[in-house]
């Protein structure tokens, strides 16, 4: 394995460019090109012929060009004079080939010969190349300010914006395409545009209907049934069938979706759950007609960034039985560059450069030996290879780009005091955690297995979190046992705290909202979210709200799709409904909660302006896709995101943790850190 961008990154000119230079080699080499027997890789044979005998082929040929490979394996059962080599059977490796020995290159034909089914494999990567570039040269063009005409098929009375057009076409054009675009750009009407597109142009050439499948997560199933009847064209009907239920209901909603025959296109919405368990059913369907079906969609692909993951898994086997293939998240990348190579894999086999993960690692990470001599990853390399492959394969747009007029988000952060009863049981807790961590933390680095140490690290985090559930407002007491008898001599219970410094503090900021309406002589217009990363949270501020007779709504885990639905749609049209409580993991992706109509947002006075967390876990992901439920396209008023913080307590450490947008998981140098300012902040108590 070489690392083919090394000498490359300072160059003027692209990586991809550098390694495509052809090479003059020696007239007599000679190369045979052909696939291994699972088809992964093409083999090469090389040699040099001089017409009575052969001999190795020229140093040029066997290593020279075969070390620009990002991929590959030199076969040490080879005969002499003949060397083998396995390269990766990707869309570079046909671009090397024909740099190297097509029609504009320095060789003859003679000097390559391919097997048929090499040679079929080659056209079509050079085929996904042609897209490729055509996509990256369209998107290049948009960005220079040059007029970019497209084929989309729209809905008059909602138009995509012009950047929304670039990405929706691209997709048309491709056989996977990924839309990372961020949060509150409009992925979703993009990945519309396209799907009606083809529809129609399917059903209007053959007269079959067009059938897909969605991924999404649970919590925005229903919210793509309503954005395909608000964005589908005039003239394409869509059927949208949410998978949901036991096995024998979800199998019959993808029968009766598979063979609708009254609509343009049907498509199949499901969570990556309903995905694993359903996919045989999906398969079968694909086996039994001999047609695939014509596209699969992940929305929030960021879900299959775990390699080894069973959803994953089942994406990956859901590409080989779909046509064409998107990816839709804002946040591609959560802990490392690692994360792409499922989302690219789902696109296309070999879309992410390699024919397996291990590679893909060996090539973008920088590995580090530790003092055990376990590999570390402590880094990444050939970082602009990956950013030619993104730029060919996803369109990229950040919110800044997309909507420069969108008002700005404002943070400040609200303190807090705890009353007694919580310092109390703050102090007793974070002692007895950070005694415990120690002894964790002693015991994972001297095991040096760096899979432990990242499981060490992962709990302590999590049992970290009980101190922000007292800051919140309640704590949950274990169930004791005798252990002598085994005997259970108290069951675990929860503890709320009353009064509560946090809900006081909301109600604060929601009564402020009135004060402010009422001196500008005008109804109250600006609405409110909180989100809460504990279900407690949620109902005891539901509660407490009740109480004083405030209007609200909440949306979390438990709640049904049906009253998550009309939550949602109380909020943003009902001028009364001032305030949602949500949780960030069940609400906190795919969701407008702008606070206004979406469809008309100028319609109505209203609008959310403020997003205030009363407690959060570590996941800088989860924060950044709340934050932008209400900062979004159809935001017309500046958006202030509060945090509800105890000076001196776990809250202060999450809170600039999620805001630093970390890329790599907490390693125990964090979590000792994090431990160290833990008991530093008691002195502040």
């Amino acid at each position: 394995m070489a690392s083919a961008a090394s000498s490359t990154d300072a160059s003027d000119v692209s990586p991809t460019e550098a390694i495509m230079r052809p090479i003059r080699f020696d007239p007599k080499d000679r190369l045979r090109v052909r696939l291994d027997s699972v088809a992964n890789h093409f083999v090469f044979d090389m040699w040099a012929d001089h017409g009575t005998f052969k001999s190795g082929a020229s140093a040029r040929l066997r290593d020279k060009f075969v070390q620009r490979f990002p991929q590959f394996r030199y076969d040490k059962h080879a005969k002499h004079p003949i060397s083998t080599v396995h390269v990766a059977l990707t869309d570079i490796s046909a671009q090397l080939l024909r740099a190297h020995f097509g029609p504009q290159s320095l060789a003859t034909p003679l000097q390559i010969h391919f097997e048929q089914d090499a040679r079929i494999a080659y056209d079509y990567l050079l085929g996904t190349v042609f897209n490729q570039d055509r996509c990256a040269n369209f998107i290049a063009n948009f960005r220079a300010g040059n007029p970019c005409r497209t084929e989309l098929l729209l809905n008059d009375k909602l138009p995509l914006a012009p950047y929304q057009m670039i990405g929706a076409q691209c997709a048309l054009w491709s056989e996977g395409f990924a839309l990372f675009m961020e949060q509150g750009t409009g992925k979703t009407a993009t990945a519309i545009a396209r799907v009606c597109t083809q529809a129609a142009v399917k059903f209007s050439a053959t007269g079959k209907r067009y059938r897909g499948i969605i991924v999404c997560p649970k919590g925005v199933r229903i919210g793509w049934q309503e954005e395909f009847l608000r964005f589908a064209p005039a003239g394409v009907t869509v059927l949208t069938t949410v998978v949901r239920g036991d096995k024998l209901d979800r199998t019959k909603h993808i029968i009766d979706a598979f063979i609708d025959e009254t609509h343009t296109a049907s498509m199949l919405i499901m969570s990556y759950e309903a995905l694993a368990s359903m996919y045989d059913t999906l398969a079968r369907l694909t086996e039994q007609t001999g047609e695939p079906w014509d596209i699969a969609l992940l929305d929030e692909s960021h879900y299959i960034k775990s390699n080894n993951a069973q959803r994953s898994k089942a994406a990956i086997k859901l590409r080989d039985i779909a046509r064409h293939r998107m990816c839709l998240t804002g946040t591609p990348i959560v802990n490392g560059i690692n994360d792409l190579y499922t989302q690219l894999e789902f696109l296309g086999k070999g879309f992410s450069g390699f024919s397996t993960f291990d590679a893909f690692k060996e090539f973008h990470n920088v590995y580090e030996i530790t003092d055990n001599g376990h590999r570390a990853i402590v880094g990444a390399q050939n970082v602009p290879f990956m950013r030619e492959r993104l730029a060919k394969v996803s369109y990229i747009i950040r919110k800044k780009e997309a909507l420069p007029d969108l008002p700005e988000k404002v943070y400040d952060v609200s303190e807090v005091e705890m009353i007694p009863e919580q310092i109390a049981a703050y102090e007793k807790l974070a002692k007895d955690l950070v005694l415990q961590a120690e002894g964790q933390i002693s015991a994972a680095q001297s095991s040096g297995n760096t899979f432990d140490r990242q499981m060490t690290a992962n709990n302590i985090l999590t049992q970290m979190l009980r101190l922000a559930q007292i800051t919140s407002g309640f704590v949950k007491w274990d169930q004791v046992i005798d252990p002598a008898t085994g005997r259970v001599i108290r069951e675990g219970f929860c503890q709320q705290f009353s009064p509560n410094p946090k809900i006081d503090a909301i109600i604060e900021h929601y009564n402020a909202t009135l004060e402010r309406a009422h001196y500008d002589g005008v109804e109250p217009w600006e609405k409110m979210i909180v989100w809460c990363n504990w279900t407690e949270d949620i109902q005891a501020l539901s509660r407490r709200l009740e109480e004083v007779a405030i209007k609200h709504v909440t949306y979390y885990g438990s709640t049904t799709d049906a009253n998550r639905e009309e939550a949602k749609r109380r909020f943003n049209c009902e001028p009364d409904t001032l305030l949602l409580i949500g949780n960030a993991a069940a609400g906190g992706a795919g969701l407008n909660l702008i606070g206004a109509p979406p469809e008309a947002p100028d319609s109505v006075p209203t609008a959310c302006t403020r997003e205030i967390y009363m407690s959060q876990g570590w996941s800088p992901v989860l924060r950044a896709q709340s934050e932008d439920r209400a900062h979004r396209k159809g935001t017309k008023v500046q958006v202030t995101i509060t945090d509800l913080c105890v000076p001196g307590t776990i809250d202060e450490t999450i809170r600039a943790r999620v805001l630093e947008k970390r890329m790599n998981a907490l390693t125990l140098t964090d979590v000792s850190e994090i431990l160290a300012k833990t008991i530093e902040g008691l002195k502040r108590l």
